[in-house]
This record gives structure tokens, sequence and C-alpha cells, in this order.
């Protein structure tokens, strides 16, 4: 054995001069591979995407960082940066279902369980604070919810059918909009809402997208119905509707479109710090932005 390996550390280097041109560009490559695998630790990847699998997606949302927030079927919230590594983990003791994550404030992850009427709040380690339980007498029953910039909180409220911004340290209504003038009562499905740049936007599933101002004031609406969440980056929002990814800047008033990507029943989508953001049920996608979609987002 020590022979062996004797002889095998006293082989000469490979005389390149020898050997013919194509041998030698096939050699030169090869030791490229292996020099860009060594580099990367074996992890080198031919396409530009990162893949986890996921058992099953509630919600997403996302922080200033580009992190990802998902919550799980179990209470679960994990929290991912844009090279699939997962960060942070919350495992909510009671295992009920959040139907709204809320991250892009700095200091506070929000989570909202519609089926109890409560919400909590983590710190940025997701630690809990107890979870706080609505008003029934000034909010009726929430459908949907999210915080504010001001530490307030936006809802729907099913029971009168109103738009209202809550403020929890004073327990009383700050914006109480009524909305039957604005959406058919009997033919409306809110299922998300958030805060953005002084805007609040509202997703009905049948009407579209409902942007209002930090009064409660309707502004206009973008008919893009069937929206389970909304992005964010720079002055565009960004949403999956159906197979088709869409960034609407919110001041030019123009979208830019791409198909998404076939082979998966995509439920939530974004961008996030360079790259394209996709969740289903069983798995997230992270890729490059498309070239179609990048002018769009370049400052």
């Amino acid at each position: 054995m020590l022979a062996l390996m004797a002889k095998t550390w006293s082989l000469k280097p490979l005389n390149l001069s020898r050997v013919g041109h194509s041998a030698r560009v096939l050699w030169q490559k090869c030791a490229l591979f292996l020099l860009l695998w060594t580099c990367l630790g074996g992890h080198f990847s031919l396409q530009a995407q990162v893949e986890v699998a996921l058992k099953g997606a509630q919600a997403i949302s996302q922080d200033r960082k580009g992190n990802i927030y998902i919550s799980g079927p179990q209470g679960s919230l994990d929290v991912y940066d844009t090279t699939g590594t997962r960060l942070l983990n919350y495992a909510s003791s009671n295992s009920r279902i959040t139907t709204h994550v809320e991250a892009w404030l700095t200091l506070k992850v929000f989570l909202f369980y519609e089926a109890f009427q409560e919400y909590v709040t983590l710190d940025r380690f997701l630690n809990p604070n107890e979870p706080f339980g609505l008003n029934e007498d000034l909010l009726g029953y929430a459908s949907a919810a999210t915080l504010s910039s001001d530490e307030g909180l936006w809802l729907f409220d099913n029971t009168d059918f109103s738009l209202k911004k809550y403020d929890p340290n004073l327990d009383r209504l700050q914006v109480n909009t009524p909305l039957d003038l604005i959406l058919g009562p009997d033919d409306y499905s809110i299922v998300y809402m958030r805060e953005y740049q002084n805007l609040l936007l509202v997703s009905d599933v049948n009407t579209g997208i409902l942007l209002f101002d930090n009064l409660g004031n309707l502004k206009r609406t973008l008919e893009y119905p069937g929206v389970s969440y909304i992005g964010v980056l720079d002055n565009t929002i960004c949403f999956a509707q159906e197979n088709t990814f869409v960034v609407y800047d919110l001041y030019t008033q123009e979208d830019k479109q791409v198909p998404l990507p076939p082979g998966e029943a995509w439920k939530f989508a974004t961008l996030v710090s360079g790259k394209w953001v996709l969740v289903s049920d069983r798995l997230l996608k992270i890729l490059d932005i498309p070239e179609s979609l990048i002018e769009q987002n370049d400052e």
C-alpha cells in the first residue's frame, strides 16, 4: 500500500504540449469546472435558482432585507433568505392556522388568526408576545387584518361591511369606512390587505385590488381579481394572478407581465432583493428576476 502511494505521488505533471488541441481544450475545461466546484463547496448549479421543499403554505410575507416568511398548516412560521437558507423558526404552541403574516415593519412580525379573532406580534427573533383578542363591540368579525406603520390595526369587518382602523392602546376606532357603495355586499371576498407608502392595499377576489389612503378613503381600484398576496418593491406592487405574474407601478399606473413557470400551482409570488420568489403548497422557488421586469424595478 505504501509503495502504491509512493508511485501515485511520484506521477509527473501532464505535459500538455504532447496532447492534441481538442484534448488540451477539454482538459482545461475540466480543470476549470473542478476549480469552480471546489470554490462553491460542491454546490455548483447550471441554473440560477433555489428550491426548498415545503409542507403547506398558508400565508407569506417579506421584510425590508428581502427575507421571506412562510406560515405552515400547524401554525409554524419559517424565515428564509434568498439562498433558500432557513434563518428562523417559530413553532406555535396551539397549532392555530395563521391567515395573515406581515413582516414589513422592521421590529415586529404580525400574525392574525381569523378563526379565533386574535393576533400575535413577534420580535425580530420571533419571540412572541401574548395573544391579543379583538374587541367584538368595536370590531365585530374581522376576515382580514394587518398592522399599520403607527402600530394600529387595519381590518375588514364582515359584521357591518366596513374598513376599520383600530388603536389597541386606546381601544378606539381611528377610521370607520362603510364599503357598501364600493363593493357588492352579496359578491365580495376580502382575502388580503397591507399598508405601503401611505396606502392601504386591499384585495377582493371578485373585484380586484382597492387602494385606500391612510384615512380610509378609496383612491382607485385596480382590475386584478383573484390575488391572494401583494408584494412590494420600490414604487411597484407585484402579485400572482392565475398563471401570470404582474408588476404594477403605483405612480405611472403601468404594468408588466410575465407567465409564471409551468408545472406548479403557485399560490404566492413577489420580488425581493433582485430575486423572483414563488411559493406553492409544496415548494419555495427563488430565481433571478426575468429580464423583461428588470428595467421596471431598477432605480
